[in-house]
């Protein structure tokens, strides 16, 4: 899709009808510099606005992706194009997307929240699938009055157990 090309034919079919940018950007619900920034290729026209020129200039969408007026021949063959080169630009939006939530759902399933126990020296880490106990604490049943080590839980089984 040459977004040049398309600007251009937008641009064109505009001024075929005598309209201003700012008198198209009204019939469209947007401002004259967005119509601009289409004409001059900065940017795509979403969905919405080529559906509605595209009735408002009695053009198929496909010509204006195409940027210039298609025979029969010309218009299928363009349509396949089009439409992967609208595919192709989803594809990285959608990796994007699925990224952030496979971070997002990291974060919260394996971050740790520390949490200060009543004990006074025993800390907690706890995230959803895990938790880290550094055990600090007085216990007058052991020789020395004293707890320390660490406990290590996953999915609430313990695995590791060091306080002596």
């Amino acid at each position: 899709m040459d977004l040049l090309l398309i600007g251009k034919f937008i641009a064109e079919l505009r001024k075929e009808q005598e309209l201003t940018q700012e008198q198209l950007g009204e019939k469209l619900g947007v401002t004259n510099k967005t119509v601009s920034r289409w004409e001059t290729g900065a940017y795509l026209p979403p969905a919405e606005a080529l559906l509605a020129m595209s009735d408002l200039f009695s053009v198929s969408i496909n010509e204006i992706l195409s940027g210039k007026r298609l025979s029969e021949e010309e218009y299928r063959a363009a349509a396949e194009e089009n439409l992967e080169h609208a595919m192709q630009r989803r594809v990285p939006k959608m990796k994007r997307l699925l990224a952030g939530i496979c971070i997002a759902l990291a974060l919260v399933l394996l971050v740790p929240i520390p949490l200060r126990l009543k004990d006074g020296g025993t800390v907690e880490y706890r995230a959803v699938l895990y938790s880290v106990k550094d055990v600090h604490r007085l216990a007058l049943e052991t020789e020395n009055g004293y707890l320390e080590g660490t406990i290590i839980e996953i999915l609430g089984l313990e695995v590791f157990n060091n306080v002596d």
